[in-house]
């Protein structure tokens, strides 16, 4: 079996050019963050084009909403035929799920000491776009 090393976070993705991958769900870890304990959902996906996981967060804070990771989790569950509350009751049924997704270099935030990383931006249903091959990576 071949190693696969996984980001512990998106501010270890690797560097990829911005632009279309097929992606498959590996796999859900739940974390918190900030001193209220909020809840992180973190998908990590596996891009069969240029063979790297990548891994993206979904913010869940205990008093408001975010709308970002609100849209995010819900263009999510659309491609792959969830709902979000699967993600709490039964976070395994998206694994192995398929879809496309688009990698965009963003700006640095606080936590990672302001340094621009590579995430996860959009999510798109398999098919959706033809894909990068792994020899144009």
């Amino acid at each position: 079996m071949e190693f696969k090393p996984v980001p512990q976070g998106p501010w270890f993705n690797p560097r990829l050019p911005e632009t279309v991958y097929d992606a498959v769900i590996e796999g859900i870890r739940e974390g918190e963050y900030g001193k209220q304990k909020n809840t992180y959902i973190q998908f990590i996906f596996w891009l069969p084009g240029p063979e790297v996981n990548v891994v993206t967060n979904i913010y869940l804070p205990k008093d408001k909403p975010d709308n970002r990771s609100v849209h995010r989790l819900l263009c999510l569950c659309r491609c792959v035929g969830r709902v979000p509350q699967d993600v709490l009751d039964d976070p395994r049924s998206f694994e192995d799920e398929s879809l496309q997704i688009t990698v965009k270099k963003m700006k640095g935030v606080r936590g990672n000491g302001g340094q621009k990383y590579h995430d996860v931006d959009l999510f798109l249903p398999t098919g959706s776009v033809e894909p990068v091959s792994s020899s144009k990576v």
